[in-house]
């Protein structure tokens, strides 16, 4: 093995959500370690990721590919368009990374299966696939099929980010469940109290909180569906819901949405909240690079994502700030029922408000709940030795 390997970082955006949060800490785990580290990325992001990216990276090149959807929050490609797509050729790429000598093609997603194809046919460069998607199937399945098989065929290690997402993958001999990695030290350096003071929150009130992606499958529609069950069951208890990561289309967009009869989520959110007079009981934030300091003063978090996929980014940074939680579908991979939290069905507003208020009546049960959300991901997501795991992997398919 050479002294340094030279390992390429395959993004599909350099964003800050789930995905790209957890490669920084990746790439942040093994910063001190014997490689040296490039990015090539198929979509550009802000000038805010950009800059993260690069104190890991030694550059971050743009890539003309396109990704391949099929996954549980409904993003999907058509067949035509997948036809088109893997019908193109891809060897420049290729042969940009033989040129530079890269070693190891660390793939961030399950939507480039095509370059794994292309990369592993035309050169001996190894390929980690890290799959932090669900790939359900939908139509004939060509789409996921292909998908699937691409992975398990040209992948020499495949990481999933839980048990979920492996399924497909049982038969691969180099399999790995490695959690997304979280950086405890931050809990330490954040203030208590500030969310409340600047929106004069009173101390009896109960802050419910989620935070995700501003769009139908992450269940923000739903989320304020069970605050109208809540008020009309006229619960003393006072309560807040904090949506974080809110976003809305300009006017223009929207009108010009609804003169090509399409649908325009943001609207409709908005929508429903004034017809059922929700709006002074709904906080809506903006999606920030860090959003700690709102976090840490929730009592309790609700993933009420459609998808029922309830081991996201979202819970383990909530988890993280010892938050109890609330989330849709079965896996209990993270949310342990009546240990750390709530697992409800799907779209289901009316058992959503019915566990909020539960919980919410029991500020020794938000504690206790909250302190073993804490040792669940502690133990699972601790990026201290996130490094260590990483490294073992490239070490199993680069000796």
């Amino acid at each position: 093995m050479k002294s340094k390997l030279k390992i390429a970082y395959l993004l599909h955006g350099l964003g800050i959500g789930g995905a790209g949060t957890s490669m920084l800490l990746l790439l942040k785990s093994i910063q001190n370690m014997p490689y040296d580290k490039f990015g090539y990325s198929t979509s550009d992001g802000s000038n805010v990721a950009k800059s993260e990216y690069l104190k890991y990276l030694k550059d971050i090149k743009p890539l003309d590919v396109e990704n391949i959807y099929n996954d549980a929050s409904g993003a999907f490609t058509s067949e035509i368009k997948f036809k088109d797509i893997i019908q193109k050729n891809y060897i420049s790429f290729v042969d940009e990374l033989k040129a530079n000598q890269i070693d190891i093609l660390h793939i961030n997603s399950t939507v480039l299966p095509h370059i794994l194809k292309a990369v592993k046919e035309n050169s001996n460069i190894k390929i980690v696939c890290h799959v932090r998607e669900l790939l359900p199937k939908y139509e004939t399945g060509l789409v996921k099929d292909f998908m699937i098989q691409n992975i398990n065929n040209y992948s020499d290690a495949i990481i999933c980010i839980s048990d979920n997402e492996a399924k497909p993958f049982v038969v691969h001999k180099n399999l790995h469940i490695l959690a997304n990695p979280f950086d405890f030290s931050i809990t330490d350096n954040i203030p208590n109290g500030l969310f409340r003071s600047k929106f004069s929150i009173e101390k009896d009130e109960v802050l419910i909180g989620m935070l995700g992606k501003f769009k139908e499958s992450k269940g923000q529609l739903l989320f304020v569906k069970a605050l109208k069950h809540i008020k009309e069951q006229k619960s003393p208890i006072k309560f807040k819901f904090v949506i974080m990561g809110a976003q809305f289309n300009p006017l223009w967009k929207v009108t010009a949405k609804k003169l090509l009869n399409k649908f325009d989520f943001g609207y409709e959110f908005k929508k429903y909240v004034k017809k059922n007079k929700l709006k002074e009981d709904v906080i809506l934030l903006p999606y920030e690079f860090n959003f700690f300091e709102n976090l840490v003063d929730m009592d309790i978090i609700v993933r009420p994502s459609l998808a029922g996929d309830p081991w996201g980014r979202d819970i383990i940074e909530s988890m993280a700030f010892n938050k109890p939680i609330i989330a849709t579908g079965n896996s209990e991979f993270y949310v342990k029922p009546n240990i750390n939290g709530y697992l409800i069905k799907n779209n289901d507003p009316i058992e959503m408000a019915g566990k909020i208020i539960e919980l919410a009546k029991n500020k020794n049960k938000i504690k206790i709940f909250g302190d073993n959300a804490f040792k669940t991901v502690y133990e699972k997501c601790n990026v201290d030795n996130y490094g260590e795991k990483i490294q073992n992997i490239y070490n199993s398919i680069s000796t």
